[in-house]
């Protein structure tokens, strides 16, 4: 037998109802909607970027004082080449 309407999930309850952005279909021009209202993102006190700009550099300098590529290249040395 299905689900009967249940879900499977208690953190999910089953939605029926799905219409979350219904003003988003209509035949209006598309040029200027925001499209985030029909994103779900969770809500949380700390901000969702990544800073990659910012970040690189001191990872790649981590990589380079922990000597990962060679340390790959090391672990590696003894594998069949695939190529």
């Amino acid at each position: 037998m299905a689900n009967c309407g249940k879900s499977s999930n208690p953190a999910r309850p089953l939605s029926r109802n799905l219409n979350l952005a219904p003003d988003l279909m209509s035949d209006a021009s598309v040029s200027g909607l925001d499209y985030s209202r029909t994103l779900y993102l969770p809500k949380t006190d700390f901000p969702m970027r990544g800073g990659l700009p910012q970040k690189e550099p001191e990872i790649l300098a981590r990589w380079a004082r922990e000597n990962l590529y060679g340390a790959l290249r090391e672990s590696g040395k003894d594998r069949p080449n695939r190529f």
